[in-house]
């Protein structure tokens, strides 16, 4: 899945020794640098999520060598060199650290809790991975579970599986706040549902700089 020369997927997150943690949004180099956005920067010792705006300002006065001009997609975002990378977030390395050890507060409780539903119905906990807050370990009441599948047949896989656990109750469709919470955050790439016991499950295939094999699940949970 990860190539041994750009080890690096979309929902993946690098952290830099500035203290900020980007988003990979890239399969491939751009002039030997990983496509990205800034999502996280330091403040007081904890991690403080900021939006593109902010993050543009912040780069753009402080680390300029962070901002990228893209020719090939004629767009701008963030790149970083290997180099400069401390810490590589790899999902599917969070996934497999989670479920190997008992949850540390009711967010990881319930991300195991959708695990075993998915499994239930034939899903491969190898194809998967949590990417989000919950990556960097900074979930709180209320945020999101932000799960990666890995490869289309297993993103059809997933759904089917959630499709027959809808129809078996395990999960249940969205009411129309929940829909329209949604759409307004996410826009109108994805596909809502809830989990029975949480707020609701969003289905979203991310639109990457290349043809995506990452496809990404969101469950927001209730306090």
């Amino acid at each position: 899945m990860r190539q041994a020369d750009f080890p690096y997927l979309p929902k993946d997150f690098i952290e830099t020794v500035e203290g900020l943690i980007f988003a990979v949004v890239s399969y491939h180099p751009h002039q030997q640098k990983i496509g990205c956005f800034l999502r996280y920067v330091q403040n007081g010792g904890q991690w403080q999520k900021i939006d593109t705006e902010q993050a543009n300002r912040l780069l753009g006065r402080h680390y300029p060598q962070y901002l990228f001009k893209s020719k090939q997609f004629d767009a701008e975002f963030h790149a970083v060199k290997p180099a400069d990378v401390t810490v590589h977030h790899q999902p599917e390395r969070c996934l497999k650290t989670l479920l190997e050890r008992p949850a540390h507060d009711k967010i990881e409780e319930k991300c195991h809790r959708l695990i075993e539903i998915l499994t239930g119905y034939g899903v491969d906990t190898s194809a998967l991975g949590l990417t989000g807050s919950m990556l960097i370990g900074q979930q709180k009441k209320g945020s999101d579970i932000d799960l990666v599948v890995y490869g289309r047949d297993a993103f059809y896989k997933t759904r089917l599986a959630v499709k027959q656990a809808i129809a078996e109750q395990q999960l249940s469709s969205l009411d129309i706040s929940l829909m329209k919470d949604n759409f307004q955050r996410r826009g109108d790439r994805l596909i809502s549902m809830s989990l029975l016991g949480m707020r609701h499950v969003n289905i979203t295939r991310q639109p990457l700089m290349e043809p995506s094999l990452i496809l990404v699940w969101s469950v927001c949970l209730k306090k």
